[in-house]
């Protein structure tokens, strides 16, 4: 099982074999940002700065490559869901990252499913609203092997747990919070029953 927390600067990938009971492989993919130019239209003394459609199609279809490439022996990749409510940081961008790559794992590796923030916090720790340094300090104590700092990881880690559990090979601790969270993701066809 894969999980993936997309990002356009720091994207944290987790693959998890569930046979051998254990975190195979996390990777954190980054991405500089597209080059910035002044506007064509902009008139004023300080001109507005932007980055070139090229340019920004040319890093995703990059991160796409690799990411994909990561998620390639799967049985099941887990999203993170978009977070609705931002603002700023290329929002734009960041929804054609997590199109392209859902599309394609879907198309070619594997069914895929989607998390909320809310609900893989609540998975990992039992609670909603636990803030990154509770998410990655449980996930490191449960998972020595995982060793990272980086919340992307971190968050990877859990929707991995998550979707070995929709499979019917859960490798981490039974809680009744993890009953609960399970329960409130839609989970593709071949999953529901072994989640049922």
């Amino acid at each position: 099982m894969t999980g993936l927390d997309l990002s356009l600067t720091g994207t944290g990938a987790v693959r998890i074999d569930t046979q051998r009971r254990e975190i195979v492989e996390r990777a954190l993919f980054t991405s500089k940002p597209p080059t910035a130019v002044p506007s064509p239209s902009s008139r004023t003394k300080k001109p507005k700065m932007i980055q070139l459609l090229w340019d920004r199609a040319l890093r995703l279809n990059r991160l796409q490559r690799d990411i994909v490439n990561f998620a390639q022996l799967s049985d099941l990749v887990v999203f993170e869901a978009p977070s609705f409510g931002s603002v700023g940081g290329h929002k734009h961008d960041r929804s054609g990252l997590f199109y392209m790559i859902a599309g394609e794992v879907l198309a070619t590796i594997c069914p895929i499913a989607e998390v909320p923030p809310t609900t893989l916090k609540l998975y990992v720790t039992g609670d909603g609203g636990a803030d990154k340094s509770q998410m990655i300090a449980t996930l490191n104590r449960e998972w020595p092997s995982l060793s990272s700092r980086n919340d992307n990881v971190v968050d990877a880690a859990g929707l991995a747990l998550m979707g070995a559990r929709a499979m019917g090979e859960p490798v981490d601790i039974d809680a009744s919070w993890k009953t609960r969270a399970m329960g409130s993701v839609l989970w593709p066809e071949n999953t529901r029953e072994r989640t049922a």
